[in-house]
């Protein structure tokens, strides 16, 4: 299977069913996996994964335009809390249907990346953290 089916593969069943394997949870679940995962609701936990995704679609979208890639220094501790704080006022459907959207919008550029983009490692490895990384971070 190529990098780029890994990463479709990804978005599609392991993201793609995230809120609803959430869901399925009890309660006392839920709060366990929460705690565990250092997050106090699936809002802050969805809003952190968006807030990276949303970052990723930017900088491959400056190398789409540019022909360059750049991955910026990120301050990762205020990075996350600035992406909870930033969504803290939505309720949980809204957040969820941020995620969704903009795991679609992550799904459409993966297939529709150039050629280049995959035969430069820095793109390779950031996808690897954002996408297949990040739910091993976060796997239900």
């Amino acid at each position: 299977m190529s990098q780029q089916q890994i990463f479709i593969d990804s978005l599609d069943n392991d993201w793609g069913r995230y809120v609803a394997h959430f869901q399925a949870f009890s309660p006392a679940e839920q709060e366990k996996f929460l705690k565990k995962q250092g997050y106090a609701r699936l809002a802050d936990l969805l809003a952190h994964v968006t807030a990276w995704w949303l970052l990723c679609l930017h900088d491959l979208g400056e190398f789409i335009e540019t022909g360059e890639y750049h991955a910026g220094e990120v301050d990762l501790d205020a990075f996350n809390a600035t992406a909870v704080r930033d969504f803290k006022h939505l309720a949980e459907t809204a957040v969820i249907q941020s995620f969704e959207h903009t795991r679609e919008a992550l799904l459409d550029l993966l297939q529709n990346l150039p050629e280049a983009a995959w035969q430069n490692p820095e793109i390779t490895k950031r996808l690897e953290m954002e996408i297949t990384g990040h739910y091993a971070e976060h796997a239900i």
